[in-house]
């Protein structure tokens, strides 16, 4: 009896709990391969780039991401680079630390001459679609600048109603170079407009009282669209990150507050006060705006006519560059009118089918704006809903640009004081070629792979576990027999 016991009983339970233990193991593999392959790296990529405060000696590149990171600038004249430039706050504080909204001003420059940078944010170097961004400085101004201008001045608040907010602001006027500057840890902030430039940067831009200007607020998440007069800029009444004010359709209500923006004796006096009585707080009407689009055609429009007529709305006087998918793409430049419309009818007719149109123009910020669209052609004289041949190919790659990843080393962190060196005199460049230029980044590509040696431990335990199992069941049986 003992032995039959021992030889049959004990054998089967040991393949029973061997068979238990198995699946706990493989339970509990399972929910750590999912744990392991649901963590994702920082996103780096730079969002949103643009160039502002181009001068003889300067120029300022600011982007957001996702996540905080650390940020620099690698910069040259020649596709060495060999200079680097950290963000504004850590060359006042000494310290690196991670951001969302980055400014980095690099100073120092030579006039006329021609820039090359890539932007190492994070652990990853990112450039413009695989080559190196670029910008000209300006050439040294020998004019006399206009009398002195008050600065354009105000304070931004959260969308919480918190007046501690790091916040990115751009303002341009129309003829004019784009500024650009970070709020105080208090959310005000000033720019100096004494140099500010004209668009070409070989003069200075002069500022009215009626003088238009549009301000861009972003606080890397949220953003907001201003327009006032520069009466009413020192200072600014309040502004609200995520709301768009209108401010020169009212002018009236800023009177009616008691608030002379024009004759603020002292602008850091006037934003010191959080009170409210002194910066009311605006009902935020909703900006008109003459961003880029596409009227005609809606999305998905169909047409009988193979030589439809396209028609959008763009920054006034700006350039336009279409492209139409269809069998032999088409591409044409037309020139918005004085009121920012724009429209274009291909010379040659459409293949019936599936197509798509796309534009590339840029804003009042001067950023590269590309608007695509869909729209299905029917042969002409067709009753049907449907296009009578095959779509026509896919559509092109978008002419929009993005930030490229280059997997390279990150550039060394920077010591007690970090300081920029100018570069060795280069060849002078004769045409300036400052644009700035707005990169829609790619977004981060999924580690698929994350998580494969979790699954592989598990696919030969379980694999494993019943084989054992069953060598074991089967010595049982044939000791037993």
């Amino acid at each position: 009896m003992q032995q039959s016991f021992w030889h049959k009983k004990i054998p089967n339970l040991f393949v029973f709990a061997l068979l238990i233990g198995s699946l706990g193991t493989i339970f509990w593999l399972s929910n750590n391969a999912v744990i392991f392959r649901g963590r994702a790296a920082p996103n780096n990529a730079p969002e949103n780039i643009r160039i502002a405060n181009v001068s003889d000696t300067t120029f300022t590149v600011s982007y957001t991401t996702t996540d905080a990171v650390f940020g620099t600038l690698a910069y040259g004249t020649d596709g060495a680079l060999g200079n680097v430039g950290y963000d504004d706050r850590d060359q006042i504080s000494s310290t690196s630390q991670n951001y969302f909204v980055h400014h980095i001003t690099i100073k120092a420059l030579l006039p006329q001459t021609t820039y090359y940078f890539s932007i190492q944010s994070g652990s990853e170097t990112f450039t413009d679609n695989g080559t190196l961004f670029q910008i000209t400085t300006a050439p040294k101004i020998t004019t006399v600048p206009p009398p002195a201008l008050a600065p354009v001045a105000g304070k931004i608040i959260s969308p919480t109603g918190q007046a501690e907010i790091t916040a990115l602001v751009l303002m341009t006027a129309d003829g004019t170079q784009t500024l650009s500057t970070l709020t105080k840890p208090d959310g005000t902030f000033v720019l100096p407009v004494n140099g500010l430039l004209d668009q070409p940067l070989t003069q200075y831009a002069s500022l009215t009282n009626d003088t238009k200007l549009t301000l861009l607020v972003t606080d890397g998440l949220n953003r907001s669209e201003a327009v006032a007069f520069y009466s009413q800029t020192n200072p600014l009444p309040f502004i609200t990150v995520s709301k768009n004010y209108e401010f020169t359709i009212s002018p009236d209500a800023l009177l009616d507050t008691n608030v002379d923006a024009s004759s603020s004796a002292s602008v850091q006096e006037d934003i010191s006060d959080t009170s409210g009585d002194t910066f009311p707080s605006f009902t935020a009407f909703e900006a008109p705006s003459d961003d880029p689009k596409i009227l005609t055609p809606k999305k998905d429009q169909t047409f009988n006519d193979q030589q439809p007529t396209f028609e959008g709305i763009a920054v006034p006087n700006k350039t336009v560059e279409i492209v139409i998918n269809s069998e032999t793409p088409i591409t044409a430049t037309v020139k918005a009118d004085s009121k920012g419309n724009w429209e274009y009818r291909p010379s040659k007719k459409l293949t019936p089918g599936k197509h798509t149109v796309t534009i590339t123009t840029r804003d009042r910020f001067n950023l590269v704006k590309t608007i695509t669209q869909s729209f299905t052609v029917f042969a002409e004289g067709s009753q049907f809903t449907e296009p009578s041949v095959s779509p026509a190919a896919p559509s092109p790659t978008p002419i929009q640009s993005a930030p490229t990843k280059i997997p390279t080393a990150v550039p060394t962190t920077p010591q007690a004081t970090p300081t920029i060196a100018p570069t060795a005199v280069p060849t002078v460049v004769s045409a300036v070629t400052a644009q700035p230029t707005q990169i829609v980044a790619k977004p981060p590509i999924k580690d698929i792979n994350s998580g494969n040696s979790s699954v592989l431990l598990l696919s030969f335990v379980a694999i494993g576990s019943i084989a054992i199992g069953l060598l074991l069941f089967f010595l049982s049986r044939s000791t037993s027999l």
